[in-house]
């Protein structure tokens, strides 16, 4: 495997678990009014 595919298959996955952060964040808002954390750098929800 060329090193530069495994590098965009780590940006993809990168991104791809960033939508998963941000719906999760979206969906604790809706149960959790009253939860509103400061946003995290990815590294703290892995």
């Amino acid at each position: 495997m060329p090193l530069q595919w495994v590098w965009v298959k780590l940006k993809h996955l990168h991104l791809y678990l960033m939508e998963l952060v941000l719906d999760l964040r979206n969906e604790l808002d809706l149960h959790l009014p009253l939860f509103q954390p400061m946003p995290l750098p990815l590294e703290w929800y892995l």
